[in-house]
């Protein structure tokens, strides 16, 4: 999480910083009085705040923003577990949806030409209202949210033995051919191509947070 009021700093704006190459930042970085991180563990990047970044390298106090914590910056898990538990879909659901382009609209989009830092982020207000958007929530088309099952769910049932296989197989094979595509998955698993395609997907994604 970037706290509002400070600037998102990659490994690219910390070798500018010190006055270094990025593969020599990367390999000397060790070595240097960088400040903590601010991205969380596990993290697909490593960010720090720009005046951070700045303020260690000069020795002084680090500062910490100006409070507003609807302007947070956060990632892709965060914003996830920012959202309202009752509203928020499941962690597959909100991957799958940032994958095909639907989930909220990145306040700074990875790609930014003058502020991206490798990662789309939103902030916390983004994150935190867009779930009132979904199916669903508040009478729209869909299943209500925190609608209970009729029956409880049961992962030993046949068809859910059938998808955790075919999922477990589709990782397997990823390993072995990390350019895998749907069109020579989709006969190995007896599966449409799209259907395969989807697979590949969800073998490459995170686990979800614990």
């Amino acid at each position: 999480m970037i706290p509002s009021g400070l600037t998102p700093a990659d490994d690219r704006r910390a070798a500018t910083e010190y006055g270094l190459a990025l593969s020599t930042f990367r390999r000397v970085r060790r070595t240097l009085r960088l400040p903590p991180p601010l991205s969380r563990p596990g993290a697909q990047r490593t960010l720090w705040a720009a005046e951070h970044l700045a303020e260690a390298r000069a020795g002084l106090p680090l500062s910490t923003g100006n409070g507003d914590a609807e302007l947070d910056l956060l990632d892709y898990t965060e914003a996830w577990e920012a959202m309202p538990t009752d509203e928020r879909p499941t962690w597959y659901t909100w991957t799958t949806y940032l994958s095909e382009g639907k989930g909220p609209t990145p306040d700074l989009p990875a790609d930014d030409s003058d502020r991206g830092v490798g990662v789309d982020l939103w902030y916390r207000r983004t994150a935190t209202a867009w779930p009132s958007g979904l199916p669903g929530a508040g009478g729209g088309p869909g299943r209500p949210v925190g609608a209970a099952d009729r029956q409880p769910r049961r992962r030993d049932a046949p068809l859910y033995a059938v998808a955790d296989e075919r999922l477990a197989r589709t990782r397997q094979l990823l390993k072995e051919l990390p350019g895998l595509t749907g069109n020579q998955l989709g006969p190995e698993l007896g599966v449409t191509d799209d259907h395969a395609r989807r697979l590949i997907r969800q073998a490459k994604k995170p686990a979800a947070p614990q």
